[in-house]
């Protein structure tokens, strides 16, 4: 009789991953991967020819240049490099053959046009029609001349390489285009940073030739990269806690999804693990404490492999919440708001009011954060819109949010998404009132007829102006409406 089950497969197909071969960078993603068991430890000795743990993947160590165009060229499978390396590589015209998997968050900096103290853009900065060019050093002499031709510089590029300051001291150039990430070392040369041109930090990058042919194994990678990062500041946090006072603690705790509750042997207790990140990590050991809990253990997570949660659109959601209006469901959160109007209507104006202070305070992960306070407030909405759905309809087909450009939050943004909040509360009470659910066939006046018809018409344009000042709302913070998280068993309330 066999003890156990052995899965054989095919061999794997060879991957080839590019890294950077020097610098902070280097060593970064060096310990990235060594977190996903790719690489060993790193040290000056394994620096130029990086040995992979995994037979099935190769390790190369090349310029960051060198990265960003052998992925364009299909010399390697998988690169992280950052994202000026990638421009500078003149990856708009290769778009179509590599794919930005994943931002990783380190090595950030940003590039930008340095000069003297009070050089300044417009006067002192030359224009096509300027007599003399402005010398530009730099080493991103792609980036560089892209930049002089949007803003219609009369300038020209000097490729240098080494310490590019010093060009201006010199008296080589009259302004450099460099990366910048304290900005500390071109203070002490008396420079100063007079644009950015472009954000950037390490991001995974694919080629899409490789993605179709080593499909299953690179998005295998890909996934531990995604959860080493998702990891990194978390913590596993199990303990046991009384019964009683289980339902409270759940509703408060934070988690991925929700808490793993088990049973214990007394029949009287439970034992509750989930995921703590670092910075709520005191906060709710503290309440654990304080509603009983006994036996905390907190370990940190190396990988954190995030499953894939369903998301809905605005109608899908929509839907399922009439669907609660049909079928109702005892312990649905959903339902219960459906028959409480008014604590649903004053639920509704409160998670406004949160989703306001939220974009105000700029916070946009986390609980209180935009993303979450958002959908909050989407859910209420919908939730409250579908409370008039037997008269009047909701059009989610002709919302469409424009991009996100982090403009100005102004006051009267603010005071036009609170104002629509309240009148949207007013026209849905005015209108449960006034139009009543008549059986079919039942004959009304001319005039109450024509009364009715002007409520379900007002209450309709009424929800089509709050769904906009939302966007409006979101746009100002830079969110996209996707980036609104409205996940079953999550966002939807039940």
């Amino acid at each position: 009789m066999k003890r156990g089950v052995y899965f054989t497969q095919e061999a794997s197909k060879t991957i080839k991953i590019g890294i950077p071969s020097k610098g902070r960078g280097q060593i970064q993603t060096w310990k990235l991967l060594e977190s996903c068991k790719i690489l060993p430890p790193f040290s000056e000795d394994l620096r130029e020819n990086p040995p992979s743990l995994d037979k099935s993947i190769i390790v190369v160590a090349e310029r960051q240049l060198d990265v960003a165009r052998d992925l364009g060229f299909y010399n390697l499978d998988l690169g992280i490099v950052g994202e000026d390396m990638l421009m500078e590589a003149n990856y708009p015209t290769y778009s179509d053959t590599i794919n930005i998997l994943a931002k990783l968050g380190f090595n950030k900096c940003r590039v930008s046009l340095i000069g003297k103290q009070g050089m300044g853009l417009g006067i002192e900065y030359p224009r096509i029609d300027a007599p003399e060019p402005l010398k530009i050093a730099t080493k991103l002499p792609v980036i560089a001349e892209k930049f002089i031709k949007e803003r219609e510089l009369n300038a020209v590029v000097i490729e240098r390489e080494g310490a590019l300051e010093t060009a201006i001291k010199q008296g080589i150039a009259g302004a450099i285009i460099d990366q910048v990430a304290t900005g500390k070392t071109i203070a002490s040369f008396g420079l100063k940073e007079l644009c950015t041109i472009m954000e950037s930090q390490f991001v995974l990058v694919s080629n899409k030739q490789s993605m179709e042919e080593k499909g299953t194994e690179i998005r295998g990678i890909e996934a531990m990269i995604k959860g080493v990062i998702s990891a990194r500041n978390k913590n596993l946090v199990a303990f046991n806690i009384p019964n009683k006072n289980l339902e409270s603690l759940v509703r408060e705790i934070p988690a991925c999804k929700s808490p793993t509750i088990s049973p214990l042997a007394s029949k009287d207790w439970s034992a509750v693990s989930t995921v703590v990140p670092d910075e709520s990590l005191r906060k709710t050991i503290a309440g654990i404490k304080e509603m009983g809990g006994r036996d905390i253990l907190v370990t940190p997570i190396l990988v954190c492999l995030d499953e894939q949660r369903p998301r809905q659109t605005m109608g899908e959601l929509y839907k399922k919440i009439l669907e609660r209006k049909t079928n109702p469901v005892i312990f649905s959160r959903t339902t219960r708001y459906l028959k409480d109007k008014e604590a649903l209507a004053n639920k509704f104006l409160g998670e406004c009011k949160e989703f306001v202070d939220a974009v105000k305070s700029g916070k946009k992960e986390g609980k209180d954060g935009i993303i979450w306070e958002a959908a909050d407030s989407l859910y209420f909405f919908l939730t409250l819109a579908a409370t008039s759905s037997d008269f009047a309809k909701l059009n989610l087909d002709s919302f469409e949010l424009r991009d996100a450009e982090g403009l100005e939050l102004t006051d009267e943004c603010v005071s036009d998404f609170l104002g629509n909040s309240k009148r949207f509360v007013e026209r849905i009470q005015n209108c449960l009132e006034f139009v009543k659910i008549r059986p079919k066939g039942q004959v009304v006046s001319p005039g109450r007829e024509r009364a009715e018809d002007r409520a379900i018409a007002e209450t309709e344009i009424v929800m089509s102006v709050w769904l906009f000042s939302w966007g409006d709302l979101l746009e100002k913070a830079g969110v996209l409406e996707k980036e609104v998280e409205i996940e079953n068993g999550r966002r939807d309330k039940g």
